[in-house]
């Protein structure tokens, strides 16, 4: 009985690293692991450059945070197997919410209050809040060709399916003023002129009305006196 046990004792550490050495991670589960250490290490960063805001009482810096997490995360979703990671492209979306999680923090120990994100109410420092977009849009974002705006983590929007203003396709978008032979309507009289007889001209989607013209002054004076 004592030879069994001391066998069994024995053969213990063999048996456990057997058993651990037989789980290898997959490129997944290696995807999954190093995000997760590039989302502490920046939240790390961040509340280490409000610790140090606070001892030298100046707004703090989060540039080199900034800068090395979203060079960090470019490569960890460039490394071979990347293509099976759980999440692809939520740079964005995890850089909000750990920017969220880690102001939060300072304000607490700041003595603050902070809303609850996720409570369906759009409270202060908020964006958005759930389904609530607080009439928030696309095109109040800067995307000439809408799309879908969503609100995400941290209560902050989420323009990742918006779409930018196409200009050449034809369609007169957020911060165009023409696309192609497309003037909404307008002709050089809108702009001052006499006369609409020569076009106006869209260069990169903004009007130009350098061949507009004005009528010769006989022939205004003969419309002016026909009443037209």
């Amino acid at each position: 009985m004592l030879i069994n046990t001391f066998v069994s004792a024995a053969m213990l550490p063999i048996i456990v690293l057997f058993v651990t050495a037989t789980h290898a991670a997959t490129p997944a589960e290696k995807c999954e692991m190093n995000k997760l250490t590039q989302s502490a290490r920046y939240s790390m960063c961040r509340l280490k450059a409000d610790a140090k805001a606070v001892k030298k009482g100046l707004p703090p810096d989060y540039t080199k945070c900034e800068e090395i997490f979203a060079k960090k995360w470019s490569v960890i979703e460039a490394k071979p197997g990347a293509a099976e990671c759980p999440s692809r492209g939520d740079e964005s979306s995890m850089n909000a919410r750990v920017t969220g999680d880690a102001a939060e923090i300072a304000t607490l120990l700041a003595g603050g209050t902070v809303s609850e994100c996720g409570n369906g109410l759009v409270e202060a420092g908020e964006d958005c809040d759930f389904g609530d977009l607080n009439g928030g849009s696309c095109i109040d974002e800067g995307f000439g060709g809408g799309g879908v705006l969503s609100c995400g983590a941290g209560c902050v929007y989420n323009a990742e399916q918006c779409v930018a203003a196409v200009c050449g396709n034809g369609l007169i978008e957020e911060g165009e003023e023409c696309d192609g032979g497309n003037f909404g309507g307008l002709t050089c009289l809108d702009f001052g002129f006499t006369s609409d007889e020569t076009p106006l001209e869209c260069f990169e989607c903004a009007i130009e009305t350098d061949l507009c013209q004005n009528l010769p002054v006989r022939r205004q004076k003969n419309l002016d006196h026909l009443g037209l």
